[in-house]
């Protein structure tokens, strides 16, 4: 047991460096003043896209009514906009436009070097070995 205690404040000592970078680096790129939430929705509408609202409510962690004011603040933005399924007209996909997709890119590199300078001090077969890890994860 108190090795997976250990693990866990360890996990939960990276993840705040990761979010504190993050947040610093964010801030730099993020010309469209979308905030961390629409940074980490856009990243997950690329990665689904055409991605349903559920989806992305499941995905983010946010309840409904949050994610529609986000997905909306993003629209108004003019990076994403909503269609209705054409399979289900209950159902709102959300697509990266042309501007998000370029808005995604950037977040894409800040996000890569934020991993890259956590990792820094390890080895490169270490860095394989936690890519391997947390794709079976």
């Amino acid at each position: 047991m108190a090795k997976e205690i250990q693990l866990a404040h360890q996990f939960d000592q990276i993840m705040r460096r990761m979010d504190a970078l993050l947040a610093r680096e964010l801030t730099r790129i993020d010309s469209e003043h979308v905030g961390r939430l629409g940074c980490f929705l856009l990243i997950h509408i690329a990665s689904v896209e055409p991605a349903p609202m559920q989806t992305l409510v499941d995905l983010v962690g946010r309840d409904n009514s949050q994610l529609t004011r986000a997905v909306r603040s993003l629209e108004s933005k003019g990076l994403v906009e909503r269609r209705v399924s054409a399979r289900d007209r209950r159902v709102c996909h959300v697509m990266l436009t042309r501007r998000g997709h370029d808005h995604v890119t950037q977040i894409q590199h800040v996000l890569s070097s934020v991993i890259d300078e956590i990792l820094a001090p390890l080895a490169r077969d270490d860095r394989e070995k936690i890519r391997n890890i947390l794709q079976t994860v």
